[in-house]
């Protein structure tokens, strides 16, 4: 976790600022926000990777995972894709992953969690849960070529029976879920700003989808929206996927990558 104050530390800030004022008598700021136990996993999540491991500014190809699932997430890469650590302004660290590029063979790199056969810490099934990560988009992130999306996290792809999936794309955040009794998208209504900091989240909870989104400081945006999605589980050890596509073995999907170009912090999954 970055050591500077982040749009979740912010966010828990307002939360106590918020908490005294009421205790005093006075009325609180009227700025919209969000709680943060809607945004903030409770505890220690199933997934978490911080990239607080590494030193700044080397090539990495594997990163330790936290959370209740530990693990490796290992990075995937083709033609000459990387991942890279680098120190952010606000303390800590995070990962760079390949700049845009236009040409037919554009390097791609991701980061995978594969879970073992037989483990199904990694499925929702039929309950809540909720995902997400701190990010900055480069500012040209998507044209022409393979490189024409910003997959963030995922698990799944969209032509499979079962999918969770955060992107930036178009320049706006969307969230989509997909099980066994359909799918519900949600999509923000703000446009993404370039190379500055946001926390991204898809909960789904109660039989609603909700996306969350924050601009450093800035108000939390909230998008929900009802509809069954059922049950979402993998009878196959499907990987868990930061920073692009891949194929249910693990390989990056070069003719369309959809590549996340920017840096990413904190991603995490948390269910139940």
């Amino acid at each position: 976790m970055r050591k500077g104050r982040s749009p979740l530390t912010w966010m828990l800030v307002g939360l106590a600022m918020a908490t005294a004022l009421q205790a005093c008598g006075a009325a609180p700021d009227a700025k919209p926000s969000a709680s943060p136990s809607s945004v903030v996993p409770h505890g220690t999540p199933t997934v978490l990777l911080d990239f607080e491991g590494d030193a700044p500014g080397g090539e990495a190809s594997v990163f330790p995972g936290g959370g209740k699932l530990g693990g490796n997430a290992v990075v995937e890469a083709v033609d000459g894709g990387q991942v890279r650590v680098q120190a952010r302004k606000a303390g800590g660290q995070a990962v760079r992953f390949p700049a845009y590029d236009a040409s037919q063979r554009s390097g791609a790199a991701v980061l995978v969690l594969q879970p073992a056969a037989g483990d199904t810490r990694l499925d929702p099934g039929d309950m809540d849960f909720m995902f997400g990560a701190d990010f900055t988009l480069d500012r040209v992130s998507e044209g022409a070529g393979d490189d024409n999306g910003n997959n963030l996290v995922q698990r799944g792809l969209a032509a499979d029976p079962r999918q969770f999936k955060l992107q930036i794309e178009h320049d706006r955040a969307s969230c989509r879920v997909s099980g066994s009794q359909g799918e519900v998208v949600v999509k923000s209504r703000s446009e993404v700003e370039p190379d500055r900091w946001y926390t991204v989240t898809c909960a789904r909870k109660a039989g609603e989808i909700t996306l969350t989104l924050q601009l450093e400081e800035e108000p939390v945006e909230r998008v929900s929206s009802q509809g069954a999605t059922g049950a979402i589980s993998y009878p196959e050890p499907i990987p868990l996927v930061v920073g692009g596509k891949v194929s249910p073995a693990g390989q990056v999907v070069s003719g369309n990558s959809d590549q996340f170009n920017g840096v990413v912090d904190n991603v995490f999954l948390d269910i139940g």
